[in-house]
């Protein structure tokens, strides 16, 4: 239950990071993180972020990530990373990819929130799939039903989240110009990688 409890953490800190603008909230919720000193990895980077970030202008600080953000989702520079959506990393028409996510989606009933304007295969919103499904499976009053949603979780993330989020992961770490997404793009990386060892 407590891995469980971290996989859907996990989801919703991908699902916000992707599917929020860096507004003044988003920034607070970001320096309000509490990581604890023995952090490794990503978590380290970030939490090296935040406490550089703490005393730092907001103002300054919110256009350094608004910038960087759009830079990397965006693909304004032909040499910049590609956006993160599935269909731009594993090929095939968007069209179809985005089809066969819905079907996805519709059979348990996912609705992508109103102020998300993204397709369907754009990484915060897969994000946000697999955090319903792991909820699902934690809420699950029986066996049957927790094997059931740890079933769909496994399918989808083989199927869509797992050929090519920890790519998108390396591809911010390599490119990103702020600490913040360079950070997440580990974070995510690593994340994808345990989630590939636990339905292996």
């Amino acid at each position: 239950m407590e891995r469980l409890q971290q996989r859907i953490e996990s989801y919703n800190f991908f699902a916000f990071i992707f599917l929020t603008l860096p507004d003044d909230a988003f920034i607070e919720n970001v320096l309000a993180l509490d990581i604890p000193h023995g952090a490794e990895g990503g978590m380290k980077m970030l939490k090296t972020f935040i406490d550089a970030s703490k005393n730092k202008d907001k103002k300054e600080l919110w256009t350094e990530l608004s910038v960087d953000r759009t830079y990397l989702i965006r693909a304004l520079s032909q040499d910049g990373p590609r956006p993160p959506y599935e269909s731009v990393y594993c090929g095939g028409a968007a069209h179809e990819t985005v089809a066969k996510l819905n079907i996805a989606y519709s059979k348990l009933g996912y609705a992508v929130s109103e102020g998300a304007h993204e397709p369907s295969d754009y990484i915060g919103i897969e994000m946000g799939f697999m955090k319903e499904l792991c909820q699902r499976e934690l809420a699950a009053d029986n066996a049957e039903i927790a094997q059931e949603m740890h079933g769909m979780q496994k399918v989808f993330f083989h199927e869509h989240l797992g050929r090519w989020g920890a790519e998108l992961g390396n591809e911010f770490v390599m490119l990103a110009k702020t600490d913040f997404y360079k950070a997440v793009g580990q974070i995510l990386k690593d994340f994808i990688e345990e989630e590939q060892a636990l339905f292996a």
